[in-house]
């Protein structure tokens, strides 16, 4: 808030007090029109100029539709696999340029924030990427030098930059995500390259008071500044009045060849609009993580559904470069399946888990789900409608074909007694599993024994346990003397997913596992694999085009949980909790407005809950922030209401992330998070 003593002792002092009062009117009708955390610029070259998902502009470049040659096989011409092209701006020369066709105006009084996107192809390391504002003024800028990068901000007649040291490649594309936060007395800039943070410095400042931001954005040459422009190609930039802390800005970029090479195209809103673009609706994973990467191909509309890794074949060579694999299936926003053939994905998590390459099956499961894939002896298995089914793996030279059709035949498809939602392999033995609703009869995982060279002993008896209903995905693995399977299991829209973890001995045909752990993901996990550090990885379908307005719990990763927190037992820690405990089948806790800065809606049906029987109930409803702290708990006896309603004053949170746990009777239920915005 700012106060305002107006005195009349001299005339220049009323002018002074006018000005500052029509200051404070421009600030706060601008803050009207043009939300907060919102893109303020925005610059596409697949958008059509006049479109309202980005601002106007003129140019001297050429804006088209551009395949690099090694995404040919895939986008390329009518006999390819008709993937997505994009469109690109070309900047032939130093003196290149697209610019804003009006002034992008934003005004702060005190601290404020900007950021920014860039997805760029340099062809020589010098020149000025984009600038907004001139040497007289508040502006800011970023700008190529042979060893790296250079951003500048302008604040009050003052200069501050940083020079990054980054290795660029000429002709390769890289993802660029800049911040500039002006506090009260110091400035913190810093870049992402590639999901990689590779700066964070403060500089002292003097106090930072009145900030009018008011000129065109210019990509490329700005004749006002003096700067040449660079040369390369832009696919797209834009500029934030926010910074939003989330995992979007460390994940690597898969670079699929689609439109933001792999980040999700489908959040782009108006320019001005703060409605859930894609860095704000990824939101928090309560487990630390090892890595995450933005889930390939969903702008291709293929949905992720099972994941592998070399090692989870024990005779795999552990001085090899061991590949990751994900398999994802095709489905339109219409809902049509199998207009294009399955894939399977390679990455390679020693280049920052960029694809290596793309294979496109070719056999019986074709078209399939293929809700899981498994990998041993340079085979990746594909499970789908009681099939499994064989590919051979072709060997990886320099100068590879990135797309790779494979291919199977009949002496590589094995019928399986169970509907193979699912599979992994472990110990001689693949493991096949089945997902079944609520509604239908109890699933199980059935164990087929498999020979050295592959072969699938699909004629033998299986072992045989019962799964929890809902079971996306399932991996083995010993600690110490105990063997141990972990379950994923989905619950369904924005609530949680969990990962069960249970012994051997706890496994039977006739009962459900009896649980030893249970974790709490983030909604839309899958499969499940073991790499060879003991880590967990996981593969979420959130990431999909299909669901991309249905779930507030938003994310699109591939991921990795490390082995000292997945095999981690703890009664205080947020994403564990431990013995007793039996699987929730069904269960629906709805959180609104979300994100909130007001009030907070919290509502659940008890009768979803399997213990509703009992006459009453004890219920904890507790809430925690990122630190861990409690910062809320609400606990009463319900005795005959299935439907209960929490309504919460959330004006005493601050902002940021926060997870709701409900406990029924001592026991964990559910939970679900928010976010609060003041």
């Amino acid at each position: 808030m700012v106060f305002l003593k107006i005195s009349n002792s001299k005339n220049e002092n009323v002018e002074f007090i006018a000005s500052r009062v029509s200051i404070l009117v421009f600030i706060l009708l601008y803050n009207v029109a043009v939300a907060q955390q919102s893109v303020i610029f925005r610059f596409n070259a697949d958008y059509d100029n006049g479109s309202p998902l980005q601002n106007d502009y003129t140019h001297n470049v050429d804006i088209s539709t551009r395949v690099d040659e090694i995404e040919e096989v895939a986008r390329g011409n009518e006999e390819s696999w008709e993937y997505s092209s994009r469109k690109t701006a070309y900047f032939p020369n130093n003196s290149s340029y697209v610019s804003s066709s009006e002034a992008v105006i934003q005004s702060y009084f005190g601290p404020h924030t900007l950021s920014g996107e860039i997805w760029i192809k340099p062809f020589e390391n010098s020149g000025q990427i984009f600038s907004w504002g001139s040497n007289d003024q508040n502006n800011i800028g970023l700008r190529f030098f042979e060893a790296g990068l250079i951003i500048n901000h302008r604040i009050n007649d003052t200069d501050y930059q940083i020079e990054i040291d980054y290795p660029f490649e000429n002709l390769e594309w890289y993802h660029l995500n800049w911040f500039s936060k002006v506090l009260s007395d110091s400035i913190n800039m810093g870049i992402y390259i590639n999901g990689v943070l590779m700066a964070d410095n403060i500089i002292s400042t003097s106090p930072n008071g009145y900030s009018n931001y008011n000129s065109t954005v210019t990509i490329g040459y700005n004749n006002i500044l003096g700067h040449q422009g660079f040369r390369g190609e832009i696919y797209a930039l834009n500029i934030k009045n926010y910074f939003y802390e989330s995992q979007y800005n460390s994940a690597f970029i898969p670079f699929d060849g689609s439109s933001y090479f792999g980040i999700p195209k489908y959040h782009d809103y108006e320019v001005g609009s703060s409605n859930d673009n894609v860095d704000q609706r990824v939101s928090f994973n309560p487990n630390e993580i090892n890595s995450a990467v933005f889930v390939p191909y969903q702008n291709d509309d293929f949905i992720p559904q099972g994941v592998t890794n070399s090692f989870e074949d024990d005779q795999f060579d552990s001085t090899s470069s061991g590949m990751v694999y994900i398999s994802l299936y095709h489905k339109t926003l219409s809902g049509l399946t199998g207009q294009k053939k399955s894939i399977v994905v390679e990455l390679n998590p020693l280049n920052n888990y960029k694809i290596r390459r793309c294979f496109r099956l070719n056999g019986y499961l074709s078209t399939a789900h293929n809700g899981g894939i498994a990998f041993k002896n340079n085979k990746i298995y594909v499970s789908s409608i009681y099939k499994i089914e064989a590919y051979e793996i072709p060997p990886y030279e320099n100068g590879s074909e990135k797309y790779i059709d494979l291919y199977s035949n009949q002496e590589n498809i094995y019928s399986v007694d169970c509907q193979s939602s699912f599979v992994t392999y472990f110990n001689d033995t693949l493991w096949v599993g089945e997902y079944r609703t609520s509604v239908e009869s109890n699933p199980y995982l059935l164990g087929y024994p498999i020979d050295d060279s592959g072969i699938v002993l699909s004629g033998q008896n299986p072992i045989v346990y019962m799964l929890p209903r809902r079971s996306q995905g399932v991996a083995w693995r010993y600690l110490g003397e105990k063997k141990y399977l972990y379950i994923s299991q989905s619950n369904g829209g924005n609530n949680y997913g969990k990962i069960y973890r249970c012994l051997t001995s706890g496994l039977s045909i006739g009962e459900e596992p009896v649980i030893d752990t249970v974790f709490n993901i983030p909604s839309g996990a899958e499969d499940l694999s073991f790499n060879q550090y003991g880590d967990l990885l996981t593969v979420s379908e959130s990431g999909a085009n299909y669901f991309h307005d249905s779930w507030a719990n938003f994310y699109p990763f591939y991921y990795s949980i490390p082995d000292t927190i997945i095999n981690e037992t703890s009664n205080n820690s947020l994403s564990v909790s431990s013995l007793p405990y039996t699987p929730i089948n069904d269960y629906d806790m709805n959180v609104y407005p979300n994100p909130t800065n007001n009030s907070l809606n919290i509502s659940y049906r008890l009768d979803y809950w399997s213990g509703w029987k009992e006459k009453s109930k004890y219920i904890d409803l507790n809430i925690y922030n990122l630190l861990g702290e409690l910062v809320y708990n609400e606990s009463k006896l319900i005795k005959d209401k299935p439907l209960l309603v929490h309504r919460i004053d959330a004006t005493k949170f601050s902002s940021g992330s926060y997870i709701i746990t409900l406990f029924i009777n001592g026991e964990f239920i559910v939970s679900n998070y928010f976010v609060n915005l003041k």
